[in-house]
């Protein structure tokens, strides 16, 4: 738990019985609590608390297995990432998760051009 004066919602949330708190987020006007989830096997899930209700969170997977999640390119799985890990460290897991998606494409895009023949 962490005292008020450093959260914008209530420190007692249920979240942070499980998540490890990574401080106040403000993001377009709406301010959050962030955190993450940590697995073993190096899974991790954003843990962003907007509220003092048991449900207002969003949550979501962001690295598995050490391997990067396109969910880690929202803004707020970028910012809990950045802060868990460093900014480096999630730079080179957004690198990761764009030649992927690079890769895919081009592979969708030569399969297209093949079926065209």
């Amino acid at each position: 738990m962490t005292s008020n004066d450093e959260m914008f919602h209530d420190p007692d949330h249920p979240i942070w019985g499980y998540c490890v708190y990574l401080g106040p987020y403000s993001k377009e006007g709406r301010d959050y609590d962030l955190g993450v989830y940590v697995e073993r096997q190096g899974c991790l899930s954003l843990a962003a608390v907007y509220g003092n209700e048991e449900g207002q969170y969003k949550s979501g997977e962001f690295l598995f297995n050490e391997e990067p999640l396109p969910f880690l390119e929202s803004p707020l799985a970028v910012e809990a990432c950045g802060r868990f890990l460093g900014r480096e460290a999630c730079r080179k897991y957004l690198n990761q998760i764009s030649k992927r998606r690079s890769h895919i494409e081009r592979l969708h895009n030569e399969r297209k051009s093949h079926d065209r023949r």
